[in-house]
C-alpha cells in the first residue's frame, strides 16, 4: 500500500476512493470527474483512495495531489485505520465514494474524521447488502444518483431520505467522440462493451446467438472486456459451435474506434446506473438495442434506441435484424445524438458535482 503527495491548506481538499481502478465504467467516470475538476476548479486539491491496477490508477494520479492505495472489493481493517490517518494528515474537507465497497470506507470515515460524505451509486442492487446501506445511510450527507431511473429506484426501496439524494446524471467528453464508420462490407458487426461477470449477462447473449445461430449467417459479436466468468464463456462458445460468431477481443482502450467499427451496441445487463458505453456509442452515432431495465429505458426514450427481452432470443434478433433498415437506424441515431450532446455531457456533469461540494463547505 503506497501514498504520494502534500496537501495544500489554502484549497479544499477532496479524497475521491474507489474500490476498482480497471476497465470499466465507474472508474472511467471516476477519472472523468477528476481531470474536469483539476483543469475547470482550481480551488480544489484532488486525492484518490483506490486499488493499484491498470489502467486507471495511473491515470488517477496525473491529476492528483495525492493518492493512496487499498485493496480491491476487500474491506480490511488495516486500510481502514490507513484512511483515517490519510484523511486527518491531508485535511480532508470531502470524501465523495463511488460504488458500494468504497462507500463502506466513506461511512466509516465520517464517525473517525470531520469530512463530508458524499456516495455515487453507479447501480443499485436489491439484495442483502442493501440492508445496510440503509440502515447506515446516517453516515453519509449526501448520495448522487446518475440517472432519473436510479434515483425512482433509490426512493422505491427507501436507501435514504429523499432529501438526502440528488441526480447528477453521466457525462461524457464529446470531443472525444465522434463519427467515422468502418465498413464491414458484407458483414454485420455487433458490439458488446463490459466487466465478463453476472450483471451483464454476456451467457443470455451467447445462449440467444446458439439458439438463432442459422439467421446469423453475416453477424458477429464482438465481446470487449475481461471478468471472471471469460473462460466460462469462451467454454460456452466452443461447447456450441458458435465460436464463428462470437469474438472476445478484450479491454478495449480506443472506445471511439471500436464504436465506429460495430454497426451495433448491444447490451443485455440486468442492472445499471446509467451505461458510459450507451452514451459514447450514441455519440459516435453508433445504434443501440439494450436489454429492458430502467436505466435502458431512460436512455432510449423518445426513440432513442431499441429495448428487448433478454429472456427472449427471437425478440432480441427481430429487433437486431430491424436496425439492418437504414431508416430505422438513421432515426435512431439522430434522436440519439441530440440527447447526448443535450443532456450528457460531461462539463455539465462536473457543474453540478461542484455545487454539491460548494454546498457543503
Amino acid at each position: 500500500m503506497g501514498k504520494i503527495g502534500k496537501t495544500v491548506s489554502s484549497k479544499t481538499n477532496i479524497l475521491f476512493i474507489s474500490a476498482r481502478s480497471d476497465m470499466g465504467g465507474g472508474p472511467r467516470h471516476i477519472y472523468d470527474l477528476i481531470e474536469g475538476i483539476s483543469k475547470q476548479h482550481p480551488e480544489f486539491n484532488i486525492y484518490i483512495a483506490a486499488p493499484d491496477e491498470p489502467p486507471f490508477y495511473e491515470k488517477f494520479k496525473k491529476n492528483a495531489s495525492g493518492i493512496i492505495s487499498i485493496p480491491k472489493r476487500k474491506l480490511s481493517i488495516l486500510t481502514i485505520f490507513l484512511l483515517i490517518k490519510y484523511v486527518k494528515e491531508n485535511k480532508i474537507d470531502i470524501i465523495h465514494s463511488h460504488g458500494r465497497g468504497a462507500g463502506i470506507y466513506s461511512k466509516i470515515l465520517y464517525i473517525f474524521t470531520k469530512a463530508k460524505v458524499i456516495h455515487t451509486f453507479h447501480g443499485i442492487s436489491k439484495d442483502k447488502k442493501l440492508i445496510i446501506e440503509k440502515i447506515l445511510s446516517f453516515l453519509t450527507n449526501q448520495y448522487i444518483c446518475v440517472s432519473q431511473s436510479e434515483y425512482i429506484k433509490a426512493k422505491i426501496l427507501d436507501v435514504a431520505p429523499t432529501s438526502k439524494i440528488s441526480i447528477n446524471p453521466n457525462g461524457i467528453n464529446l470531443d472525444l467522440f465522434h463519427y467515422s464508420k468502418i465498413n464491414n462490407g458484407n458483414i454485420y458487426t455487433i458490439g458488446v462493451i463490459g466487466r465478463l461477470d453476472r450483471v451483464k449477462r454476456i451467457d443470455k447473449l451467447l445462449f440467444a446467438v446458439h439458439k438463432k445461430h442459422d439467421d446469423l449467417k453475416n453477424f458477429i459479436f464482438y465481446i470487449a472486456g475481461n471478468g471472471p466468468l471469460k473462460d466460462q464463456l469462451i467454454h460456452f462458445t466452443q461447447k456450441y459451435n458458435i465460436e464463428h460468431l462470437i469474438k472476445f477481443v478484450g479491454e478495449t482502450h480506443d472506445i471511439c474506434h471500436f464504436l465506429n467499427s460495430i454497426d451495433v451496441l448491444t447490451s443485455f445487463s440486468e442492472s445499471e446506473g446509467l451505461p458510459l458505453s450507451v452514451l459514447e456509442a450514441m455519440a459516435c452515432k453508433t445504434p443501440c438495442l439494450l436489454s429492458d431495465i430502467d436505466a435502458h429505458r431512460t436512455l432510449a426514450a423518445n426513440n432513442c434506441a431499441l429495448l428487448f427481452n433478454p429472456d427472449d432470443p427471437d425478440d432480441f434478433l427481430n429487433k437486431l435484424i430491424s436496425l439492418q433498415d437504414k431508416t430505422s437506424s438513421d432515426s435512431l441515431i439522430n434522436s440519439a445524438y441530440k440527447k447526448v450532446c443535450t443532456e450528457h455531457n460531461i462539463a455539465k456533469m462536473i457543474d453540478n458535482t461542484v455545487k454539491i461540494y460548494d454546498s457543503y463547505l
